[in-house]
């Protein structure tokens, strides 16, 4: 299975180092700077940075979540007003920052176990 992770990102900060973790992996990766869904097929996990999102993250990860898709969103863990945001908008996971940059394959593989068949290690 080749897992697909659309990074709902603003900034190289996050899409550089979590596109090259899900390449490591053998999951492809799509940057979208714009925070709405495209038409077509749905990607397999998607990661909303919530400080980017802004007052569109309910609707993104409503759009998302009706697609299939696993959302994880994530904030800084001083805000605890965009973590929380992220759990009233529905997100399936919301972590910290730090969480993400540190665990992200480990929480790519909890989200969508069947990607674990095609993890090159």
């Amino acid at each position: 299975m080749s897992l697909s992770i659309f990074l709902y990102e603003r900034s190289l900060t996050w899409t550089v180092p979590l596109s090259r973790a899900a390449q490591s992996q053998g999951w492809t990766t799509r940057s979208m700077s714009q925070f709405t869904v495209p038409e077509g097929d749905a990607p397999h996990l998607a990661v909303v940075n919530l400080g980017d999102a802004g007052d569109s993250a309910a609707e993104l990860v409503g759009a998302l979540q009706a697609k299939g898709t696993f959302v994880i969103g994530h904030a800084g863990h001083k805000e605890a007003d965009l973590l929380e945001s992220g759990n009233q908008a529905g997100c399936n996971q919301v972590v910290t920052n730090r969480t993400l940059k540190e665990k992200f394959t480990e929480l790519v593989r909890a989200a969508c176990p069947d990607s674990n068949s095609s993890i090159i290690e």
